[in-house]
């Protein structure tokens, strides 16, 4: 509910200071969820995997002793908006839509504070919009931001009224969960991460801080498929927003190596019937603009409503 004088109501800048911030951040992810639509801010697991997906999990290991991460509060606590970057040269905008008079403000911050030069040495900063949002991007516009390529999907998969069914794994392949703080299982994770989406930088360290960390981690609904020899080929971790009663996969990944056919779509299968018997109204996944995953998931029923992008601008000194 919009406050009565939200438009004149005096709001306090400040830096984050603790890991009392986190909190204060994560339920302003949750109290504003149903007053725009889906994904306006991050969701739970995005913020929560910000904080704790690393191997040095905290709040100086991640936010800089607080001062990359800047904070609008009002008169009694409550936070208006906080912006943050997820990676070098980013500002992520998560704000109560009543307060959304900030914006210009938030941005003077961010510009100040967390350019970063790109690969020709100029300091720029990215700031995403989605396509929905007319009054971000007529900011970002007049500001002088320009939309790239690089964009990111929503997805989601309605429910009906019939229960999913539980779905079938290919012989010789198990259903397993992640067990929380477990080296073992942990390393498998890493692994699978670093062959899935191409990368090595993935470490068993920091799937044992998330697995034990996150608030919203569940080891009911991170599930993987165990190949015979004991490795994981694939994975869809999962959250469950009870507050908001819906579901979201992420991650969702599978070994380039041989796998049978159905593997990865069977262990969705799975998670989207599990949040569905937890309560979930809803349930989503996402993905880059443009990535093969793409015709997976379209093929599994999930349907785009939301796409933006990424707008960038050279900061100069």
């Amino acid at each position: 509910m919009k406050p009565a004088n939200a438009s004149t109501e005096q709001i306090t800048m400040r830096t984050a200071r603790s890991e009392d911030d986190f909190w204060l951040v994560r339920q302003l992810l949750i109290d504003c969820w149903h007053q725009a639509p889906p994904f306006f801010n991050w969701e739970i697991r995005r913020w929560d995997g910000s904080y704790h997906h690393n191997e040095q999990s905290g709040f100086d290991a991640r936010w800089n002793g607080g001062r990359s991460v800047g904070l609008w509060e009002t008169a009694d606590g409550r936070l208006a908006g906080a912006i943050h970057p997820e990676n070098k040269g980013s500002a992520w905008i998560n704000i109560d839509p009543a307060y959304r008079r900030l914006e210009p403000e938030m941005l003077d911050w961010a510009e100040a504070h967390l350019p970063h030069p790109d690969k020709h040495g100029c300091r720029r900063l990215s700031v995403f919009c989605w396509e929905f949002d007319q009054l971000r991007r007529e900011l970002l516009i007049s500001r002088g931001y320009r939309q790239t390529a690089v964009g990111e999907v929503m997805r989601e998969k309605p429910y009906t009224s019939t229960e999913p069914p539980s779905p079938r794994m290919p012989e010789g392949y198990a259903l397993q969960t992640i067990r929380p703080g477990n080296l073992e299982d942990c390393g498998c994770y890493a692994r699978l991460l670093n062959d899935g989406f191409r990368c090595d930088f993935h470490k068993a360290q920091e799937l044992v801080n998330f697995t034990l960390h996150s608030p919203s981690f569940r080891s009911d609904l991170e599930l993987v498929a165990a190949a015979p020899d004991g490795s994981f080929a694939a994975l869809t971790g999962m959250i469950y927003d009870a507050d908001n009663r819906f579901g979201l996969f992420e991650p969702v990944c599978a070994t380039r190596g041989p796998r049978p056919l159905g593997l990865t779509g069977a262990l969705l299968a799975e998670g989207y019937r599990r949040v569905r018997l937890l309560g979930a109204e809803h349930c989503y996944v996402g993905t880059g603009i443009g990535m093969a995953a793409n015709k997976f998931y379209e093929a599994c029923g999930f349907k785009i409503i939301q796409t933006g992008w990424m707008w960038t601008k050279e900061i100069r000194a």
